[in-house]
């Protein structure tokens, strides 16, 4: 399942029990959220999130959400090992699948060559005022203070460079509840990763996989 599916089922009893009825899920697509990850150490059923890319084929690593097991790190599958460029973005090594190392656009924390902890698209990094925030880092940060779909992208802004901006799936707030999540933004954020602005979309783009376009 991906995620969105994921966080409907958990919302009801009904949605609960159905999942309780799997063994073993694999939750993939997109990013699972820190709230929905606490959700899932209530259920029996053995959560894990898996990491791969079309150019792999196939999964090349896992990671236990819940149970005793979990984790923050994604483990190698047999036969695979990791390494990170000077972007410290991931580079593969699966010789079962190809002579060559698939190097990725992922950045990431390593700790040995079968272990790695995933932190954000390089891609997908907002360069303001020199300082480099990764979205998804505080997307995360922030994912229990919204109700709403949203992501965290940058803008060109004179003097920055890029800005920081918080793009949610909605209409507009009234002053009230913009000015409540600004407070509650400001007690998790720093002022790097703090929003310059905060723009609302009816309906986000998303690819024919179900993932978010990260586009204004």
């Amino acid at each position: 399942m991906v995620p969105m599916q994921v966080e409907h089922l958990v919302k009801t009893p009904e949605g609960l029990n159905s999942i309780s009825n799997i063994d073993k899920l694999i939750i993939g697509g997109s990013s699972i959220s820190s709230e929905l990850e606490t959700k899932l150490q209530t259920i029996s059923t053995q959560c894990y999130a898996t990491y791969g890319m079309t150019e792999t084929v196939s999964h090349i690593a896992l990671r236990k959400i819940n149970g005793e097991l979990a984790s923050d790190n994604y483990k190698a599958l047999d036969g695979v090992r990791f390494e990170v460029d000077k972007r410290d973005c991931l580079v593969i090594y699966a010789p079962h699948l190809q002579h060559e190392p698939f190097i990725t656009n992922d950045i990431v924390e390593i700790f040995s060559d079968t272990e790695f902890k995933w932190l954000g698209r390089y891609d997908n990094v907002i360069n303001t005022g020199s300082v480099k925030i990764s979205p998804e880092i505080i997307e995360n940060k922030i994912s229990n203070l919204l109700t709403e779909r949203f992501y965290f992208t940058g803008l060109k802004d004179v003097k920055l460079g890029e800005k920081v901006v918080l793009v949610i799936e909605s209409e507009p707030f009234d002053e009230v509840k913009i000015n409540n999540l600004k407070e509650q933004l400001m007690r998790v954020l720093n002022k790097f990763e703090f929003p310059r602005e905060i723009i609302f979309k009816s309906h986000f783009d998303e690819t024919n996989s179900g993932k978010l376009k990260r586009i204004i």
